[in-house]
């Protein structure tokens, strides 16, 4: 009896090997059994041929440690065929390459973030927090078992950036052109509603800008870096000036009052 379910044990291992498809060998020895399969090789999903998805830009290519960036990705995709995927899966990889998450879909669709409907630029926005970890992401491409990705790109973590908002006795500047007063390093900025949160995080971003507080009427008071002259702070409002989201970039002018007269 033992020597039959010996038998039929072997018999169902073989059929397992066989039905996995996996080359090996089977050894009986004194009613022990013991299976030697070869190493499974992994298995190779083939590339969507003449699709190239190009290297990933990220605004802002930094994170900063401590901090949520809200970043926008975009891809460029090349066709040979001229077929072009719906949308693209945006994934964030360790160092060998291998999926830690799936971030999101990138787009084509001229919805914000992206800026134009067909024009083969893939965009998502996600939200990433400046922890330990890596911090690489790719793109992908699916058709019909096949897969073709974007070489990974690698954003830096940087240290905190110190405040750069004025503190109480901050420098006063003025323009030499009008004689307007203004606090150095600093601007408001007012954009219209409609502004998404990553767009506003851009705009800001083209100065180095950062929110010191939020007005009411939803007016940003920003910092910015560089020396404490007007020249800096003007450089800074006509740069966001250029943005058609901007209801107005000024300098944070300072009011003086004259001396009231005595008695």
């Amino acid at each position: 009896m033992k020597r039959q379910h010996a038998q039929d044990f072997t018999r169902g291992l073989l059929i397992l090997v066989t039905l996995l498809g996996v080359s090996g060998c089977f050894q009986h020895t004194a009613g022990n059994h013991e299976i030697k399969l070869a190493p499974i090789e992994p298995v190779q999903i083939p590339e969507i041929d003449g699709l190239i998805l190009n290297q990933l830009g990220c605004h802002p290519s930094e994170l900063e440690a401590g901090s949520t960036t809200d970043v926008i990705f975009s891809c460029i995709v090349s066709s040979e065929s001229g077929w072009l995927p719906e949308h693209l899966i945006l994934s964030q990889v360790d160092e060998r390459g291998v999926e830690i998450r799936q971030v999101g879909k990138m787009m084509d669709d001229g919805k914000d973030p992206d800026i134009a409907a067909g024009d083969a630029v893939y965009t998502a926005t996600a939200s990433i927090v400046g922890e330990n970890g890596s911090f690489r992401f790719r793109a992908s491409a699916w058709r019909e078992g096949e897969m073709t990705h974007s070489p990974i790109y690698h954003m830096r973590l940087t240290p905190p950036s110190p405040d750069t908002g004025p503190t109480a006795g901050e420098q006063i500047v003025t323009d030499p052109n009008t004689g307007a007063k203004m606090l150095a390093n600093q601007l408001l900025l007012s954009l219209k509603a409609e502004t998404s949160r990553a767009r506003q995080s851009q705009i800001m971003q083209s100065v180095e800008g950062k929110i010191i507080a939020t007005i009411p009427g939803g007016v940003l008071q920003l910092g910015i870096p560089g020396e404490a002259t007007s020249t800096t702070v003007l450089r800074a409002v006509r740069q966001l000036q250029k943005y058609p989201e901007t209801i107005y970039a000024e300098p944070n002018f300072v009011d003086e009052v004259d001396e009231l007269p005595g008695d």
